[in-house]
């Protein structure tokens, strides 16, 4: 693989990463508008006891 195709792969990644920690704070904050506190009960929002 060349090195420009690996350097947008890491691209690609780092952006799909970000995304999904933008979704789950966004999850986050309306469960917690919506008086659901779920961050004091479990640790990660979006795991299997969540």
């Amino acid at each position: 693989m060349p090195q420009r195709d690996l350097r947008d792969l890491t691209r690609q990644r780092t952006n799909l990463v970000q995304e999904r920690a933008a979704v789950v704070n966004r999850l986050q904050k309306t469960l917690e508008w919506a008086n659901i506190k779920l961050a004091c009960v479990v640790t990660d929002i979006t795991g299997v006891s969540a």
